[in-house]
């Protein structure tokens, strides 16, 4: 019986070994390529506060020059546009029309500068990632109505890329 079973026991080693080696001789190797795209980000940052304070005017005048840096903070280059409210008090009321703010990316008078508006405009096409981009700004304090007191107003910028 220890013959038989040895015997057995040999030929179910001798098929198994030939059975692995033909599922082995008759395996293959497939590949496959993965693809992506990688896109390019833009965004805004204030690397020195975002606030532009024109300091204290009489009604008329016409502020200083005041500068906001900002950074494109993404990988490519975009574009950077403003837009902005009324000048209002501290309850909500308009006292300076928005487009007695203006604006540039070069320095220079008043009048050379943009009146902001209430829409999207153009600030540049070609806001450069990762450089600081100097804007310039001044406000006219003309006034819709005798006031006095602090006013406020909202600037809103866009960058698409």
């Amino acid at each position: 019986m220890k013959i038989w079973f040895g015997i057995i026991l040999a030929s179910f080693l001798v098929v198994t070994f030939s059975l692995l080696s033909t599922l082995i001789a008759s395996a293959s190797a497939q590949q496959a390529t993965g693809t992506a795209t990688i896109l390019g980000t833009c965004g805004l940052s204030f690397p020195n506060g975002n606030a532009v304070n024109y300091g204290s005017l009489l009604p008329n005048a016409t502020s200083s020059e005041k500068i906001l840096n900002m950074t494109n903070s993404g990988s490519v280059n975009a574009t950077l546009t403003v837009t902005g409210g009324d000048w209002l008090n501290s309850g909500g009321i308009p006292v300076m029309n928005r487009t007695n703010t203006h604006y540039n990316i070069t320095s220079g008078t008043f009048f050379q500068k943009t009146p902001l508006q209430n829409f999207d405009q153009l600030v540049t096409g070609n806001f450069t990632s990762g450089v600081i981009l100097q804007t310039f700004w001044q406000l006219q304090a003309i006034l819709l109505n005798p006031f006095t007191g602090s006013a406020t107003q909202t600037m809103n910028f866009t960058v698409s890329c």
